[in-house]
């Protein structure tokens, strides 16, 4: 979601995207999933979780979120998972999108 939302003209969608960031930003490590209170489900990195939320951060340099960018940046520094279709392709994805 943080990928499409990032993309979007549509300023209902920024907003959306601004308090997602906000909230990740707050985050000491961003996990796998969370609650809708806010609590992780996992206690685990997956790609196809900061892959995304790493193209968005990228898409909003200097706007509160750099921390974020640091923090999730390092999916590109492990090999792909090879049992993970998904998030091997939304890594990739993000790669070939290019960085800003």
């Amino acid at each position: 979601m943080p990928y499409l939302l990032a993309t979007s003209k549509d300023p209902r969608a920024k907003k959306v995207l601004n308090k997602m960031m906000k909230f990740f930003a707050k985050q000491y490590e961003v996990f796998s999933g969370y609650t809708l209170k806010g609590k992780p489900i996992l206690k685990r990195k997956n790609a196809g979780f900061s892959a995304p939320i790493f193209y968005a951060v990228n898409h909003n340099r200097n706007q509160g979120y750099d921390n974020l960018f640091n923090s999730e940046k390092s999916i590109y520094a492990q090999r792909l998972n090879q049992n993970d279709y998904y998030g091997a392709t939304l890594t990739t994805l993000v790669a070939v999108e290019g960085w800003k």
